[in-house]
């Protein structure tokens, strides 16, 4: 991958393994992208937050579970 405006279509070699130039691969749980738009990665962000806050729903409205252990958490 080429960071920037620069436009290369050359493939990389190591070994005999050759890899095509992609427009967006994740590392890290970071996005990155050929024009270094950051919007992808806030986006995927934002999904995995709002994932784990409905995920913790249950324990949010629980009864059974203290106040103390919800803040915690």
């Amino acid at each position: 991958m080429v960071f920037g405006n620069d436009n290369t279509d050359q493939p990389v070699t190591i070994g005999d393994y050759t890899s095509d130039n992609d427009t967006r691969f994740t590392y890290l749980g970071s996005v990155f992208t050929d024009d270094n738009d950051c919007s992808q990665d806030l986006w995927t962000r934002i999904g995995k937050a709002t994932e784990v806050t409905k995920s913790m729903e249950n324990i949010w409205k629980s009864k059974n579970v203290t106040k103390y252990t919800k803040n915690v958490f």
